[in-house]
């Protein structure tokens, strides 16, 4: 299981949501003290406060008069900021809007575990009656308007199925802030995540200001459900529901006069190795992205980078990690075909305000930081990310794989799965073994084990990165395309670096026609996810392949009959 946020970055006061009455708001404050008697468990205050408060002085000097016999467990995190740390802690302040909904702008940090006694268990059953959360560290989540979601929901399906354009999809949500917001999990959870369309990109997971979500079994998980304070965050960031806003481009500052052959605009293509032997024998095709990351943190032009990892008893199973060391990033090099929700490891860097950062990830990753980044409702977290990930790498992908295709892969090839220690896909999948033997399958055949949620993935190239890479083409290279200013940048320094060697793209013509081919399979006949089948709608055809279902399967357009 992995948890969502732990700290959260601090809040500041001119992040107010757009269209929201902040003039005058009514502050919450709620901290519990675990160390204490049961009456003194429980604190609440309330003030009223003009849009300017300084809430980091509110704070530090109204804690004081509650807490003076005990100020070293009070730790407040940079300076003046309201999101405090320390094993005695849950402080949780949100802004409630006075028509009834809330607007949570600042964090939570939970205890540590040692701290969670069954004592300490046994306070939170017998909590004050009058106590205004459901659970610990949570606000009542029926503050809002009732069945507010489930009418969301009813709308967003309308405007799906209508003739509604799909930027306007949004504003069935958008419109709920007005009205002081909804339970945007109920939302979510009914219409992404039960439905079996969630992509596992994690963005609700991390953008959540209340910690609402765990992640399990690559989907959200609302195990803080009351917790939730309808911010509508989470809605926000999912790519399956809606596509881009318009200004994405601008966020995403594509180079000038960029190319776009179908695979997102792009400025320029090349194949890339690196010139580092340690790389090269641990990297999975030509080592760029290993050798862009290690060069940054070398350089101080990064001091951490979002990548996946595996785990430490099986190397087949992707894992999540900040990687702030070369160490780091070269036991993480080379790819996994089972699913790593990397976007977990941007909560450990805003948590820990490690800036400015790289994010490595597939296309569902990018999209899913993206839309973090550009989100209409302005936050903290909103904009730390805007400020702090100096770099995108986006993988090729065409789908990736459930974590019984390993079994099922080491049963093909006739060996034992813990042999397996590296898989790559050529065409064909070909696996290496502990002892160095290489072995080779039939993808058609492991394709039967694709992960059904990649059919709500429209994107090959991760055309929202500033740089996107795979190992298709030249063997031993990385296929490279260079989408934006900062991509460029970071190329060219470590090319004048002497890390990188290039060649043309034309010296393996196949490369092209491969991005081409790959990028169009991801679309073709495909509609915007949020107008696809649900997967308990395709199980019930017995079709779940991603791969072919909108090509081959019953999404494939039927031929126009010949009526000559």
């Amino acid at each position: 299981m992995c948890r969502g946020k732990q700290i959260l970055p601090p809040f500041r006061s001119s992040m107010a949501t757009p269209g929201l009455n902040t003039r005058k708001l009514s502050v919450t404050l709620t901290v519990r003290y675990t160390q204490a008697q049961l009456t003194k468990d429980w604190i609440t205050a309330r003030v009223s406060a003009a849009n300017s408060l300084e809430f980091g002085l509110f704070c530090r000097s109204h804690l004081k008069a509650w807490a003076k016999s005990d100020l070293n467990n009070w730790n407040l995190v940079n300076g003046s900021s309201p999101v405090f740390s320390g094993p005695y802690l849950i402080p949780l302040l949100s802004w409630i809007v006075p028509n009834g909904g809330v607007c949570f702008l600042g964090g939570v940090v939970k205890p540590s575990e040692n701290i969670m006694t069954e004592k300490n268990n046994q306070a939170d059953r017998e909590k004050p009656a009058d106590w205004p959360g459901g659970s610990p560290g949570g606000i009542s989540a029926t503050v809002g308007r009732d069945g507010a979601a489930e009418k969301v929901r009813e709308n967003f399906r309308r405007m799906v199925a209508g003739d509604a354009a799909p930027g306007e999809w949004a504003y069935s949500w958008r419109r709920e802030l007005n009205r002081g917001g909804f339970r945007a999990v109920d939302f979510l959870m009914e219409e992404i995540v039960n439905s079996g369309k969630c992509i596992g990109c994690a963005s609700c997971v991390t953008i959540c200001p209340t910690d609402v979500f765990d992640y399990r079994q690559e989907t959200p998980v609302d195990t803080r459900t009351d917790a939730c304070v309808q911010c509508v965050l989470c809605t926000e960031v999912c790519p399956v529901l809606r596509p881009a806003d318009q200004d994405m481009d601008a966020l995403v500052q594509y180079g000038d006069n960029p190319l776009d052959e179908g695979y997102g605009p792009y400025v320029y293509g090349l194949y890339t190795r690196s010139t580092d032997q340690e790389i090269l024998a641990r990297c999975q095709d030509g080592g760029l992205v290993s050798t862009l990351l290690t060069f940054g943190l070398a350089n101080g032009s990064l001091k951490g980078a979002v990548i996946g990892d595996v785990l430490p008893e099986d190397n087949q199973i992707g894992r999540h990690i900040l990687a702030k060391t070369r160490e780091h990033v070269l036991q993480s090099a080379a790819s996994r075909y089972t699913y790593s929700p990397n976007n977990l490891a941007l909560a450990d860097a805003m948590g820990a305000d490690v800036n400015p950062i790289a994010v490595v990830g597939v296309p569902c990753q990018i999209n899913g930081l993206r839309y973090q980044q550009n989100s209409a409702i302005s936050q903290s977290m909103v904009k730390w990310l805007r400020k702090n990930v100096a770099l995108t790498i986006g993988l090729f992908c065409s789908e990736a794989f459930t974590h019984e295709s390993l079994d099922k892969l080491a049963e093909i090839i006739g060996t034992e799965r813990r042999k397996i220690r590296n898989i790559n896909i050529k065409g064909k999948v070909v696996v290496r073994l502990d002892d160095g033997e290489v072995r080779e399958a039939s993808l058609k055949k492991y394709r039967e084990f694709a992960r059904p949620a990649c059919l709500y993935c429209t994107d090959y190239s991760a055309e929202l990165a500033d740089i996107g890479a795979g190992g298709i083409g030249l063997d031993g290279w990385t296929y490279t395309l260079v989408r934006t200013k900062r991509g460029h940048e970071a190329l060219q320094a470590a090319i004048e670096a002497g890390l990188l060697q290039t060649r043309p793209l034309s010296d393996e013509p196949r490369g092209e026609f491969l991005m081409q081919k790959l990028s169009a399979d991801k679309k073709q006949n495909r509609p915007h996810p949020a107008q696809m089948p649900t997967y308990q709608e395709r199980a019930a055809q017995a079709y779940l392949d991603p791969k072919t279902y909108y090509t081959k399967g019953p999404g494939a357009r039927k031929a126009e009959p010949d009526n000559g």
